[in-house]
This record gives C-alpha cells, sequence and structure tokens, in this order.
C-alpha cells in the first residue's frame, strides 16, 4: 500500500498510454544517438557508437515493482527489486515544487530522463568497455546499458504542506552497471544484434 508518509497523495501510476510512449521515446532517443556514434561529450571525448544496443520496450512487471517502490515515497534505491527473470536496475528523480501555479499532472518525464542522461559529460570514454561505478555517471550508465532491453516506471505526486513533490522511479532489465563488464560493444551500430536491427542504431 501507500506509506503514511506520502501525506496527501493526488496522482500516481503511470497509466496512459501516451506517457508511457513519452518514456520510451526519451531512452530510445538517447540510445539511438549513443549508438550512432552522435554523442560528443564525455571526458576524454566523445562516447564510441554502439554495435549491440537493445530498442527499450515497456514492462508491466518492471512498472508495477517501480510503483511499489515509489508508493514508499522513500527517496534512494529499492533493494528488493529484482524479478524472477532477471536483476533489475533503477534510475530515481525527485523534484519538488510550490506556489500557486504547479500542474500535478505534468511530471515533466523529459526533464527528468535528461537529467540522467546528461551525466554523460562527466563519463571517461574508457569506462565503456569496462564498466567503473561513479555516483556522478550511473544514470546515465545504466540508461546506455546494451544488454538492457525492458523498462517499466512508476511515480508518485504527494503534497506535505504547501510542497509539491514528484517522484518517478524507472526500473531497467537486465540490469546495467555490472563492474568490469563493457557498458556496450562498441562497434558499428547494429552490426551486432543478436536478433537483427530495429532502426535508428537500435536492435531488436
Amino acid at each position: 500500500g501507500i506509506n503514511s508518509r506520502c501525506g496527501n497523495v493526488i496522482s500516481r501510476e503511470v497509466r496512459s498510454r501516451s506517457e508511457r510512449n513519452e518514456i520510451l521515446s526519451l531512452h530510445n532517443l538517447a540510445r539511438s544517438k549513443v549508438a550512432l556514434g552522435q554523442e560528443s561529450r564525455g571526458r576524454g571525448g566523445p562516447q564510441p557508437p554502439a554495435a549491440d544496443m537493445f530498442q527499450l520496450q515497456w514492462d508491466n512487471e518492471l512498472a508495477a515493482v517501480a510503483q511499489r517502490w515509489a508508493d514508499q515515497c522513500n527517496f534512494g534505491h529499492d533493494s528488493n527489486r529484482d524479478v524472477d527473470r532477471f536483476r533489475v536496475g533503477q534510475n530515481v528523480h525527485i523534484s519538488y515544487e510550490t506556489g500557486s501555479f504547479i500542474d500535478p499532472n505534468n511530471v515533466n518525464w523529459r526533464k527528468a530522463i535528461l537529467s540522467f542522461y546528461d551525466e554523460v559529460a562527466l563519463l571517461n570514454n574508457q569506462n565503456v568497455q569496462s564498466y567503473k561505478f561513479d555516483h556522478a555517471t550511473g544514470h546515465y550508465t545504466q540508461m546506455v546499458w546494451s544488454t538492457t532491453s525492458r523498462i517499466g516506471c512508476g511515480k508518485i505526486v504527494y503534497k506535505k504542506g504547501k510542497t509539491l513533490h514528484k517522484y518517478l522511479v524507472c526500473n531497467y532489465g537486465a540490469a546495467g552497471n555490472i563492474l568490469n563488464a563493457p557498458m556496450y560493444k562498441i562497434g558499428q551500430a547494429c552490426s551486432a544484434c543478436p536478433f537483427g536491427c530495429a532502426g535508428n542504431g537500435l536492435c531488436k
């Protein structure tokens, strides 16, 4: 259930297809940009292209687990998020708004997902071949981990006093950010897809 610390809950869950599609397309656009070798930011130079970057698909089980965690209103990472199929990675984002012009229905997934992605500027491109944990880039590296193929997200918007809290949780399967593993296989986009190319440099 919803934790009492959430206060006055205004909205929760990613219910609409349009919201789901926005989350997916923002992630896949970012993955495509990296796969095609179009990301020029990074420490030590631009990010190399990816030969085996899967296109993400929405996953209802991951979304349900993400929502269960969002409903705790406990900002941080959920330690019970794995599912039978695989280990699960997680990105979380919280924003606070006050004032009379706040729209509780606009949770601004775009801003949250771009904040994950913009960590690319801090990533040493040497780490693509062998992942090193860094708190400053962990959202980005999970977002573009090539063998992650499923995503499901949850949200909760709640009011405490005069402040609106917007808490967003995305779960990724199979999990990325595995120490010393490659983030992705460096090479021409789609050149190492096990099931063929979906287009835009992403694997089916």
